[in-house]
This record gives C-alpha cells, structure tokens and sequence, in this order.
C-alpha cells in the first residue's frame, strides 16, 4: 500500500510556519510582508514605530534616495536641526528607537570626515564614524544617514563627489541600507 508523504510534509511545514510566525509575534517583530501599516505618528518626534522593510522596498528606497540626491533634492527631507559651532549639528525630535520620546543626534564635521553620536532615550548610545560627511534625512517614516564620499584636489582646492552610502539609524546601531547610491 502506497503511503501519502505529501500530506505529512504539508502538515509539517504549516506547523513549522506556525511556530515561526508565533516566534515572531512574541519577540514583537513585524515582517514587512503583505498590506503596508501606516506608521503610527506621536506628537512631534515623526513615526512611534520603526517600519522593518522587505529587501524589495529597500531597493526602492536606495533607487527613491538616489534619484532625490541626483536632482538635488534631498535638503526638503532634513528634519530639524540646531547648529553649533565649530561644526556640528543637533538634530531635534527625533524619535528613532519608537518610544514616543525625543532621542539626541548629534552630527560633528571636521576636515574630511564626519562623526554621528546618537543617544537614545533608553540609555543606549551608538555612534557612526566615517571618512565622509554625513547628512541626516526623514524619509519613508525612517531616519538615514547619508555619507557623501569625495575626491579633493589639493592643486585646485576643491572636490568632487565620488559616491554616496546610506545607513539606516535603528534601535541599536547604524545599519547600512545602500552600500552605493
């Protein structure tokens, strides 16, 4: 008699999607399939909710990125900031980490490179330090951090842009969203 692994191996694989799908909820991770949410907005800190993206609406993102930052039209994306001197920036209401509270990102600019210190207001602190200058943007109900590389000239005293990296600021660290825009 001829026996139906079919059915078993269905039922073994809705039990383990199950299980994951359980884990999941319980570690209060959302999969970024299906309908889109709408991100949830408190007062004036933007979205209380980090949204996870699928790897295709990253790509969207980068390509969305991209194409603002060739049209130069990224600096309508800048959230709020407060300069300092010598070269630095606060950026204000900001709530990266979801909880409805202002978190602090501080932006430093020296002679060819950039530091981002971000301070959540959970305790946690990360940083970013890169060989480029960084520019903070609100888009898509995220806060990214673009990195623009460039190529400087001694002889001429001047630069030019060579590329660009976007990194998504998360819960605990600086993720890289773009590797190159």
């Amino acid at each position: 008699m001829k026996k139906n692994y079919f059915r078993r191996d269905i039922s073994i694989y809705t039990f383990v999607l199950l299980v994951m799908v359980l884990a999941m909820d319980a570690a209060g991770v959302q999969s970024g399939a299906g309908d889109k949410q709408d991100a949830k907005v408190g007062d004036n800190f933007g979205p209380k909710t980090t949204i996870i993206l699928t790897e295709h609406d990253q790509k969207m993102v980068c390509k969305k990125v991209s194409t603002l930052l060739k049209e130069n039209k990224i600096d309508k994306h800048v959230p709020e900031r407060k300069d300092f001197d010598p070269r630095g920036s606060e950026y204000l209401n900001l709530d990266i980490d979801g909880d409805g509270k202002a978190d602090k990102i501080i932006v430093s600019t020296g002679a060819g490179e950039s530091y981002l210190k971000v301070y959540l207001s959970t305790g946690i602190e990360y940083d970013l330090e890169v060989s480029g200058f960084i520019t903070l943007i609100r888009f898509e109900g995220n806060i990214y951090a673009i990195v623009t590389y460039r190529e400087w000239n001694a002889a001429k005293d001047s630069s030019k842009i060579i590329g660009y990296r976007l990194y998504k600021l998360a819960k605990d660290e600086a993720i890289i969203a773009c590797d190159k825009l």
